[in-house]
């Protein structure tokens, strides 16, 4: 699975996903910067709680072991995302989002990141940690 889950919105109103307490499963793509967990785009609110999103080698099929990102955020409306206790694994990037929407509006709190440490992330910059 090249992108675990595809959430699109076209308004501000009903386009809004709670996601909670689950297993997200993206290792397998032409390239690694294809890979993403999470893909969010257009308007509307995503709420992820209590997610593990990891990627790894699996017996059944070709993978690349690791996704880009925990992750990525396109387009240009405004949308909002919060996180809540999300373990992200298993990617390369310096930091967990790509975000491409400067309208995004993104809170994570009490999330771990690769590295096993706390991770924080407020508005729209992915670099605000709490150690």
């Amino acid at each position: 699975m090249t992108i675990g889950i595809h959430k699109l919105g076209n308004n501000s109103f009903n386009r809004n996903w709670q996601i909670a307490q689950g297993a997200i499963i993206a290792n397998t793509g032409e390239t690694v910067q294809d890979i993403h967990p999470f893909l969010i785009e257009g308007k509307g609110h995503t709420a992820i709680s209590n997610v593990e999103a990891f990627s790894g080698h699996n017996g059944a099929l070709t993978t690349l072991g690791v996704s880009y990102d925990f992750m990525k955020v396109t387009g240009n409306d405004k949308c909002t995302i919060s996180l809540f206790g999300c373990r992200m694994r298993n990617y390369v990037a310096d930091e967990p989002f790509t975000i491409e929407n400067k309208n995004a509006v993104i809170q994570a709190v009490a999330c771990i990141d690769k590295n096993e440490e706390a991770f924080t992330g407020n508005k729209n910059d992915s670099h605000d940690r709490n150690p």
